[in-house]
């Protein structure tokens, strides 16, 4: 893709409010785009800083994306980088928050 494809892909993205990013003391450390289809919220792409908990910021970005989402249920997301061979995860949001 090129540069100008990408900058309106994520302005599109924070449009519809499917971009977030997570600072620590001001400091960028995490940035994901997502889709909401009904209530599955699809993770399209995540990075996160090398050393930095990577469990905390997912839980950061769920929370954020189920605060402008009430209605989302599960996330589901795709391993492709890490473990191409997994197929795609699809997790309850309460269950990953640990919300009863």
């Amino acid at each position: 893709y090129s540069d100008e494809d990408i900058l309106n892909s994520i302005c599109d993205h924070v449009r519809y409010g499917t971009y977030d990013e997570v600072r620590i003391n001001g400091k960028l450390v995490a940035v994901a785009r997502y889709n909401v289809d009904g209530i599955i919220a699809e993770i399209l792409d995540l990075v996160i800083a090398p050393g930095y908990n990577s469990l905390y910021i997912m839980r950061r970005f769920i929370l954020n994306g189920w605060t402008r989402f009430p209605y989302i249920k599960y996330v589901s997301y795709h391993r492709m980088y890490k473990r191409p061979q997994r197929r795609l995860a699809i997790l309850s949001i309460k269950k990953l928050l640990k919300v009863k």
